[in-house]
């Protein structure tokens, strides 16, 4: 099963707060471990991260925007290696698992 949703995800550093908007897709296939051997396969599946965009505020004002897409590559670095790690620890078994369900 194919799945993919956007999340947000907040980091603050001082008087600043960043909201990072991330689509988050892959797939998840549960396997089949009952029946003829022939038929049965492993648990499989595979994510993906994608940064959309980025809200910088200072307080509470909306100071910037910063669309992933529009950025040049240089800046697009910039902003995984500011906001990747973050976002790859997160714990998304549960949800994949879920998603796949139906639930």
């Amino acid at each position: 099963m194919k799945y993919s949703w956007d999340f947000v995800t907040e980091v603050c550093s001082g008087d600043e707060e960043f909201i990072v908007e991330v689509r988050f897709y892959g797939y998840y296939d549960s396997g089949v471990s009952w029946g003829p051997v022939e038929n049965s396969y492993p648990e499989e599946g595979d994510d993906e991260f994608e940064i959309i965009r980025v809200r910088v505020y200072d307080d509470t004002r909306l100071r910037s925007t910063i669309v992933f897409d529009e950025c040049t590559v240089k800046e697009q670095k910039i902003i995984e290696k500011l906001f990747l790690p973050l976002i790859e620890s997160k714990d998304f078994e549960k949800e994949k698992k879920n998603c796949a369900q139906g639930l």
